[in-house]
């Protein structure tokens, strides 16, 4: 079977599991249209008592320390804006679907830190480098294992006992999933969302998050989900399956030209951020 075959046949199968995030996809489609103006997107959001209630509390987190308590949409449209808010709904609708998955293989919780912790991550390192959309890449870090999870809920017994061989054989699980599969989580992650019509750099970013200077478009993005998934992997910030802190790729972090001058204080606000945002699991 092709790696294209074998990775359509697995999204095929788990169309139960995971769907396009529906009120993102509507927010997209609002944005793309002229006529919306700021109310229309406020009166979509609102529309899921759940995500606005989400929303809400990442407007009053330490990710943004705005004065004053945010209590209406309009208020944390006005203040996050418009289309850093739809980014912000994608992540929410994504933590969300994830909380709800059950399994006896590995730990939901412990993937869904591990996922915020990269996106913390990724958020606080565009923050450093004065990247304009923060919260695109705070997507990029929360969806770039989304793969591996289709893997643990589609094949539970193959990922049971690839992770007791990654465990006792100190064999990166990537590897071994790709020995079984003859597919990477990161391929099926990134044509999972390039079927859903989401942004390119996410689809990137989800495919290279291992090898991000191999992105055509995205590199600087994806070194820095690679950089943010290292990081939650050495501090630790939950867990994906993996027992090892992954090789860091040297020229993706090159790339970032972060001095060792700024990294106490990198890790400081990424441990606040974190602690904060982690509410938004409960």
């Amino acid at each position: 079977m092709s790696n294209s075959l074998a990775v359509q046949t697995l999204l095929d199968e788990t169309q139960y599991l995971v769907s396009p995030p529906k009120v993102y996809m509507k927010l997209k489609a609002a944005l793309e249209d002229p006529s919306t103006d700021f109310g229309d997107l406020a009166q979509l959001i609102s529309t899921d008592v759940s995500i606005a209630a989400r929303l809400l509390k990442v407007a009053n987190s330490a990710m943004f320390n705005f004065p004053g308590q945010v209590n209406s949409i309009d208020r944390a449209l006005s203040l996050i804006g418009t289309q850093q808010t739809v980014d912000l709904i994608l992540a929410t609708e994504v933590l969300k679907s994830i909380s709800g998955i059950k399994s006896d293989i590995f730990s939901v919780e412990e993937f869904s830190k591990h996922s915020l912790g990269c996106a913390i991550s990724a958020r606080v390192l565009a923050q450093y480098k004065g990247e304009h959309d923060i919260e695109a890449h705070f997507v990029n870090g929360l969806l770039h294992d989304t793969g591996r999870l289709l893997l643990f809920v589609k094949y539970p017994d193959a990922q049971k006992a690839l992770l007791e061989t990654n465990k006792n054989e100190s064999a990166p699980l990537r590897a071994l999933e790709t020995q079984q599969y003859g597919i990477s989580h990161e391929e099926i992650g990134a044509a999972l969302f390039r079927s859903w019509g989401l942004p390119e750099a996410l689809v990137e970013c989800t495919a290279y998050h291992h090898t991000p200077m191999s992105s055509e478009h995205h590199s600087f993005s994806a070194a820095i989900v690679h950089v943010a998934d290292w990081i939650t992997h050495a501090i630790p910030m939950g867990g994906n399956g993996e027992n090892f802190v992954p090789a860091l790729d040297e020229s993706a972090w090159l790339s970032l030209g972060i001095p060792e001058s700024s990294l106490e204080m990198i890790m400081t606000e990424i441990n606040k951020q974190y602690n904060s945002a982690l509410s938004l699991l409960l």
